[in-house]
């Protein structure tokens, strides 16, 4: 069993702790952990793994008897719980960064910690991932934040190619040039995920800055239509396959490269 700050799942952490009491003791079950947790109702652990009923107040402080946790881990277990229990896409991204800062103390104590520096833990991570790939990328901090409109500063620009390095999603060679290595990927984790909409919601606040841009640097349309379920299907495809095109059509060019961002969002006003 992998250690608890690797975990961004309480849920799946309870259920990996309790497989492992298992394999120590084959008499132990849910209703055993119930009982150490001074928890009457057997049926309320099966409720929490199964994501019908969450953990708050007491109920969590008795979890935390069975589960043996104390001090740093406590804390760590607790802010866990509610990064997964939080509704917003702002509160869960505000609980995400509590976890990460949990986490550096025990990088501190150099734990086995896997590596959590994601392509979305800063929204400017995926448009200097682009800028790399620019004909035309300098791999230096005034240079890439300017490009960034000067929303960074030159040191969190450095800063970036140093935690994207560090992460393995670009690479520099024996010149000392960097180049991008891995492709994006939208991950189904829901730590992935989490970074992926916060990511997208300040792409948004992005656009609206942008609304009163030159004509000719931007191109702003929007829809409203009435749909049934079947069409709604068939549209949300046509704009994932529209994006995989654009992405495939356009992402090679030798020329001079600026970053644009494409927003594309369909939802119901129901």
């Amino acid at each position: 069993m992998q250690e608890l700050v690797n975990y961004y799942d309480y849920r799946q952490f309870i259920k990996d702790f309790c497989l492992q009491q298992k394999k120590i003791n084959s008499s132990y079950s849910y209703r055993l952990f119930s009982k150490r947790a001074g928890v009457s109702s057997s049926a309320h652990l099966p409720l929490v793994l199964a994501g019908k009923r969450n953990l708050t107040g007491n109920m969590l402080e008795k979890y935390c008897v069975p589960l043996k946790l104390k001090g740093e881990h406590k804390k760590y277990f607790y802010a866990l719980v509610e990064f997964n229990q939080a509704k917003e896409v702002k509160d869960k991204e505000r609980k995400l960064q509590k976890l990460e800062k949990i986490r550096t103390k025990f990088k501190k104590q150099n734990l086995p910690i896997k590596q959590t520096h994601s392509l979305y833990s800063k929204w400017f991570y995926v448009p200097i991932y682009e800028l790399i790939q620019t004909a035309n990328f300098v791999n230096d901090g005034k240079w890439i934040a300017k490009k960034l409109g000067k929303r960074i500063s030159s040191i969190q620009a450095a800063l970036a190619i140093r935690a994207l390095l560090d992460a393995g999603h670009i690479q520099k060679d024996e010149m000392g040039k960097i180049t991008t290595k891995n492709p994006i990927v939208y991950s189904v984790d829901e730590t992935e995920n989490i970074l992926v909409r916060a990511f997208q919601l300040k792409m948004i606040e992005e656009s609206i800055m942008h609304i009163n841009d030159p004509i000719e640097e931007r191109e702003f349309n929007s829809l409203t239509i009435g749909l049934c379920e079947q069409q709604k299907i068939q549209l949300k495809e046509k704009i994932k396959n529209f994006v995989e095109e654009v992405n495939s059509e356009f992402s090679v060019n030798d020329g001079e490269q600026k970053i644009f961002q494409l927003n594309l969002q369909l939802f119901s006003f129901e």
